[in-house]
C-alpha cells in the first residue's frame, strides 16, 4: 500500500533536509576572524575590579581540580558560550518541530511504526503499552535531531 512505502521515502527527504541544514549552519560555529585575547577594558586595573561570582567559581574549580582545569574542563567563558549556542539550537529545533507538525509535514504522526517494516528500530522498550513502538512523528523528529 501507499503508507508502507511512503514513510521511508519521506524520512529520506527529511533526513537529507536536516543534514543540509546542519552542514549549512556549521559555519556559524567557526570563528569570524582574529578576536582579541582579552575582552576586558584595560582602562581599569585588574586589582581594582571585584571578582564576579562566575570568576570566583572558575578560580575555585581550578584550585579543586587543577588537572581538569588545565585541560579546559569546568566553568569557563568558552563553556558558557557553547551552552548558549546549544540552547539556541534546541529552541530552533522545538520551533521547527512545531512548524512541521502544525503544517502536516510529518505524515501520520500518531501512527506507530510498523515493526514488520522497521524491525527493532520501531521498538521503544515499553512492551506493556497498547502500542509497543514509537510513533511516526517521534521517529522523524529523532532522525531530524541526529
Amino acid at each position: 500500500s501507499l503508507y508502507a512505502t511512503a514513510p521511508p521515502r519521506i524520512m529520506f527527504k527529511l533526513v537529507t533536509l536536516a543534514t543540509l541544514a546542519m552542514v549549512g549552519s556549521a559555519s556559524a560555529y567557526a570563528p569570524a576572524g582574529a578576536r582579541p585575547a582579552v575582552l576586558r577594558s584595560k582602562a581599569v586595573p585588574r586589582s581594582n575590579v571585584q571578582a564576579s561570582v562566575f570568576e570566583s567559581a572558575m578560580q575555585s574549580f581550578e584550585a579543586d581540580f587543577p588537572e581538569f582545569a588545565k585541560r579546559g574542563f569546568g566553568p569557563t567563558t568558552k563553556a558558557e558560550r557553547w551552552n548558549g549556542r546549544h540552547a539556541m539550537f534546541g529552541w530552533f529545533a522545538i520551533v521547527a518541530t512545531g512548524y512541521a507538525t502544525s503544517h502536516g509535514l510529518i505524515p501520520n504522526a500518531d501512527q506507530p511504526l510498523d515493526t514488520t517494516v522497521w524491525g527493532p528500530l520501531a521498538m521503544d522498550g515499553n512492551m506493556a503499552s497498547a502500542t509497543p513502538g514509537i510513533t511516526n512523528g517521534r521517529a522523524i523528529i529523532l532522525i531530524a535531531h541526529v
